[in-house]
């Protein structure tokens, strides 16, 4: 038979199906049998990724590298740091403008999220592949809860993500604040979906939050933000831990969602990557830890390796300051399964997720833990732990949920068939290692965590 070109009506379908969120795949296997009998499911995808890639809409005019008006472009100044260190009179002569402007312009990055590195006198300007350092808050929550704190745990949302539940997390807070009376929210990680995470992992998120290109990298990163501030209830303190997936975007874009969302959110509070403290008392604290890696066969071996290197380090600062009455509980986000291990004085908790099962659970058979989990500290009078109260909370997954919420100035992105490139390139991160933390610094609340580099 033939092969019979694509009709305006098959391209119409096509256009319909995309417009709903449907992924390629998603319509090779709903038009299969509907379309011109010589259309296999291959084809119909094949077919549809192209007109997806041919979609064009606005641009976003915040984003300083699609304004035609803004020079030196985000983008253009940004390709041109990723050398190394440029003086500001290298970046003044190379884009014909004055110091000024190219001082403006690097404090117009910086307010809009890009991860920019100056030298100390402020005539060098780079970019950093290092983790930001970020001190833990310098109160303790009981200092606002009293004797009975509670908090709210709801890892890796992945704003941005078809398979996101945010209809679970407003369900989650509403039960944790209205029957626990909890007021802070906890996020140890990939609060977005990131880009170019996984192969694949296009046909896996919403249609404004993909980019299949550079040029549309930086769009996408912006709406991923803008998603994560509608998903997150308002009216609460939550704090932020940086994942993977968040990362992915500032070594794609030079863009930190966590830093953009949470500059537009003052009840967010940026906590980095990888690993941070929040101090309950000057006697208990949680850790929270973004690890890296798949699930292992052995669910709570993660969870046991981060405790055993934690505990080492609390024995040291404990011999260190001859005090040995801390109680801390470690949070793992990232393996999106609930696993709780009250060993105290060091407990741990894998507190669930609030990710549906995308493709890349289904290549690896994995079941996601679809819920967040409520801690209970009984404090007594000397601030050290009586009890700890754990509560999981469960849910179902929502299909397609994200169409339960409004879309960012309702706008999808523009697709071109550049590949997306890696702006940074790093070695293999020895995953059996924990974050060590820095001797150097203090230990109490306002003290800062080991979070940089890899």
């Amino acid at each position: 038979m033939s092969r019979a070109l694509y009709t305006e009506k098959e391209d119409k379908m096509v256009r319909k199906l995309l417009s709903e969120g449907k992924t390629p795949t998603e319509i090779g296997e709903l038009l299969h049998g509907k379309v011109h009998p010589s259309r296999t499911i291959e084809s119909i995808r094949q077919r549809a990724s192209r007109t997806l890639r041919g979609i064009s809409s606005p641009p976003r005019a915040d984003i300083g590298e699609f304004d035609p008006k803004v020079n030196p472009p985000d983008r253009a100044l940004f390709e041109f740091l990723r050398a190394g260190p440029r003086s500001i009179e290298a970046i003044s002569n190379k884009f014909n403008v004055t110091p000024a402007v190219v001082r403006r312009r690097l404090q117009e990055m910086d307010d809009i999220g890009y991860s920019l590195v100056t030298s100390a006198d402020r005539q060098d300007v780079g970019i950093t592949s290092a983790r930001p350092r970020v001190d833990s808050p310098a109160i303790t929550l009981a200092d606002e809860e009293g004797m009975v704190v509670s908090v709210g745990i709801a890892s890796d949302r992945h704003a941005g993500s078809s398979h996101s539940q945010p209809s679970a997390v407003k369900a989650f807070v509403d039960i944790a604040s209205h029957e626990y009376g909890v007021r802070h929210f906890i996020d140890p990680g990939d609060v977005t979906c990131g880009v170019g995470v996984y192969r694949g992992q296009e046909e896996d998120q919403v249609p404004v939050a993909r980019a299949f290109n550079t040029k549309q990298a930086g769009v996408a990163v912006q709406a991923q933000v803008d998603l994560a501030d509608i998903y997150t209830p308002k009216g609460y303190q939550w704090y932020q831990l940086g994942g993977n997936h968040d990362w992915a975007s500032v070594v794609k874009t030079g863009l930190d969602p966590v830093a953009m969302l949470c500059k537009q959110r003052p009840d967010i509070h940026y906590l980095g990557y990888d690993v941070n403290r929040l101090w309950i008392t000057d006697k208990i604290y949680i850790r929270l830890w973004h690890p890296s890696g798949g699930v292992p066969y052995a669910k709570s071996y993660r969870l046991q390796k981060g405790i055993e290197s934690q505990a080492i380090e609390a024995m040291k600062a404990a011999i260190r300051d001859e005090d040995t009455s801390v109680t801390s509980v470690l949070i793992a986000g990232h393996l999106h399964i609930s696993l709780w291990m009250p060993e105290l004085p060091i407990a741990g908790l894998h507190p669930g997720c609030f990710e549906g099962k995308n493709n890349y659970l289904k290549r690896k058979g994995l079941e996601p833990s679809i819920g967040g989990t409520i801690l209970r500290f009984l404090v007594t009078d000397s601030g050290r732990v009586q009890r700890i109260e754990h509560t999981w909370i469960a849910f179902d997954e929502v299909e397609d949920d994200w169409k339960n919420f409004p879309l960012p100035d309702g706008r999808e992105n523009a697709y071109q068939s550049e590949p997306l490139n890696a702006l940074y390139s790093f070695e293999p991160r020895d995953e059996s290692r924990f974050p060590i933390e820095d001797p150097r610094r203090g230990l109490g609340p306002g003290g800062s965590e080991y979070v940089g580099g890899r």
